[in-house]
């Protein structure tokens, strides 16, 4: 005996439809942020900072969030994920909060311009980036 095409056409379009009304979680995406903003003095005032080359374990290089489980074991976050780059992150947050903290407008990213010569250059080179026990960001460098 067959099936009518019209009820296999109804199955398949209910089994559609009950498919479409399944979601997944939102994913988010995080920055890092900088000090709070204080007054810079005269333009072109101020020491001369170039801050980079960044470096990253190969484990964070990823636009996923990554945590430390244990000791031995990372995991990885597929639905909270950094808003963009981490190493170019990093390094904007680093330059932004050195122009705060030192009260200068003369901050450069590299590779800078042999027209802004820096008076001192600031690189890292990042050995773990995670969370501890308690939920604290660690940051080694």
């Amino acid at each position: 005996m067959r099936t009518p095409f019209a009820v296999l056409l109804l199955g398949f379009l209910a089994v559609a439809g009950l498919a479409g009304c399944a979601s997944t979680a939102p994913t988010h995406f995080y920055l890092l942020s900088s000090v709070p903003e204080q007054p810079v003095p005269t333009p072109g005032q101020g020491v001369a900072v170039g801050v980079g080359p960044i470096t990253l374990p190969q484990y964070l290089n990823r636009p996923q969030i990554v945590t430390r489980s244990s000791n031995n074991q990372l995991t990885v976050s597929e639905f909270d994920q950094w808003g963009g780059a981490l190493d170019d992150n990093v390094t904007r947050t680093l330059a932004a909060n050195l122009a705060t903290l030192l009260g200068t407008d003369r901050v450069s990213l590299y590779p800078w311009k042999e027209s802004a010569p820096v008076d001192f250059q600031v690189t890292l080179d990042i050995a773990a980036f995670e969370d501890d026990a308690e939920g604290n960001a660690v940051l080694s460098v």
